[in-house]
């Protein structure tokens, strides 16, 4: 992570869900994998703060799948890894959500 300071323009706030995301085509290939778990930490109407297990690479854009309040439906959301870094034996990563 580069040592600049992020300035978020809406503060986060926590959150505790679980959530699936996707790999572009090409990086899922190498995988053998196509969907990976995570947790959301924060969230904001801009972007959201995650953990998994599995390494994302800054300017990489992933398919989020955000569980929708009172249904049984994941709506799909496309977010760039503004940071990642290693945490504890997992990745936190930074997105920012593209709309």
């Amino acid at each position: 992570m580069d040592n600049k300071q992020v300035k978020r323009s809406e503060k986060r706030k926590p959150c505790e869900q679980k959530v699936t995301f996707e790999l572009s085509a090409e990086k899922a290939a190498s995988f053998n994998k196509t969907q990976f778990n995570g947790r959301c930490i924060d969230i904001s109407k801009y972007g959201i703060g995650l953990t998994t297990e599995h390494q994302l690479e800054r300017s990489q854009v992933i398919k989020l799948y955000l569980p929708m309040k009172h249904t049984e439906t994941n709506m799909p959301v496309f977010a760039e890894v503004i940071w990642s870094k290693p945490d504890n034996g997992m990745s936190r990563t930074g997105l920012r959500f593209l709309i």
